[in-house]
């Protein structure tokens, strides 16, 4: 479980369990996964190719900083300077931050 996982993270790299934050998915009901979960507003800046975000931690399943578009936003980040883009799935706004 995640005691498991906990504790590699703090022999292998370092991170202490305060720094850990984990969450469990699991298959969700029509558009439950968008639905708040708390009101605890855990909030943590992250930075990623010179950009900042707030990531919320707790009040919903999704951070809505998604590692998988970590290529994709650095590719954009690169690639878009003094042109005009549209993010027409916008959802968290990641990409147009880049």
């Amino acid at each position: 479980g995640t005691e498991l996982i906990s504790h590699a993270l703090e022999k292998l790299l370092n991170i202490p369990p305060e720094k850990q934050h984990f969450k469990t998915r699991s298959v969700q009901k029509e558009n439950a996964q968008y639905n708040k979960l708390k009101n605890a507003k855990h909030e943590k800046i992250v930075a990623e190719h010179g950009i900042k975000y707030y990531v919320n931690l707790t009040d919903y399943l999704d951070t809505g900083l998604f590692l998988d578009h970590r290529p994709l936003r650095k590719i954009i980040l690169n690639s878009s300077e003094g042109k005009d883009v549209l993010n027409l799935f916008s959802y968290t706004c990641s990409l147009s931050l880049a």
